[in-house]
């Protein structure tokens, strides 16, 4: 297994720092050079419509956290669900089988050709994910995936010593925002607003409109972020849609 015992003292020192920010940024490298992987991301998560990634090392990391979010399904949800390590040592398998839109939506768009989740937990609280990727189809060795456990586990220390009222949390997603964590990742707290003006629109439930909107991205293979950002600008009316447009088969609803 690799040597971790450095790592827990290096983020209690950046926690106690002038930038506390900085544990995150710690994590993220550890976990890619533990893991011999190509990519990390750091999600906080509450449930299929509430979900923010707070660290992606790449545009490929942050792309396949937008696509489960935008789907409503994938390991992240699993591994949130079930407490668990989600393994996908080879999404073209996986295409056939466990969520094959993902797969194969993940293995068109993007370099990834295997993920691996681990859950963000502490007790039985559920916080979010650890989502890591390698361009090859290759799985995740024993002392990796030990050590993934670990590095989540540290992951969620972080996140919950952040969660502070002086404001961190909310500097965590705005360096986010701003690719200081990585690259930049997108807020969905547009998503929320777009559908509010769709709830307005349709007259529907905010649950209702979410669904709606996540459908309607379903059906067009776009991001819900890219859609939510056409409703905002008023590029996208739904009720202005032929009947039936956005009742299209999608996910299964959450």
């Amino acid at each position: 297994m690799p040597d971790l015992s450095g790592l827990r003292d290096a983020v209690a020192l950046a926690l106690r720092g002038p930038d506390p920010v900085e544990a995150m940024r710690i994590v993220c490298r550890s976990t890619a050079e533990a893991l011999l992987v190509d990519g990390v991301a750091i999600s906080t998560m509450s449930g299929t419509r509430h979900r923010e990634t707070l660290c992606a090392s790449d545009d490929t990391a942050a792309e396949l956290e937008e696509l489960q979010y935008s789907l409503g399904e994938g390991p992240c949800f699993e591994a949130f669900d079930l407490g668990v390590p989600v393994l996908l040592p080879d999404l073209d398998a996986t295409a056939s089988s466990r969520w094959p839109i993902y797969a194969s939506r993940a293995v068109e768009h993007s370099h990834a050709r295997a993920v691996f989740v681990f859950p963000l937990r502490f007790g039985s609280l559920r916080i979010g994910t650890l989502s890591t990727y390698r361009t090859t189809p290759v799985p995740l060795e024993p002392e990796a995936l030990a050590a993934g456990a670990e590095l989540a586990q540290t992951a969620a220390l972080v996140l919950l010593s952040l969660q502070d009222p002086a404001g961190t949390a909310a500097q965590v997603q705005r360096e986010a925002s701003a690719g200081h964590l990585g690259v930049r990742v997108a807020r969905h707290d547009k998503v929320h607003m777009a559908a509010g003006m769709l709830a307005e629109q349709l007259d529907l439930n905010p649950d209702d409109a979410f669904d709606r909107l996540r459908g309607h991205a379903f059906v067009e293979s776009r991001l819900l972020v890219d859609v939510a950002s056409d409703v905002l600008a008023r590029r996208l009316r739904f009720d202005q849609e032929p009947d039936g447009a956005g009742d299209a088969a999608g996910p299964p609803e959450q």
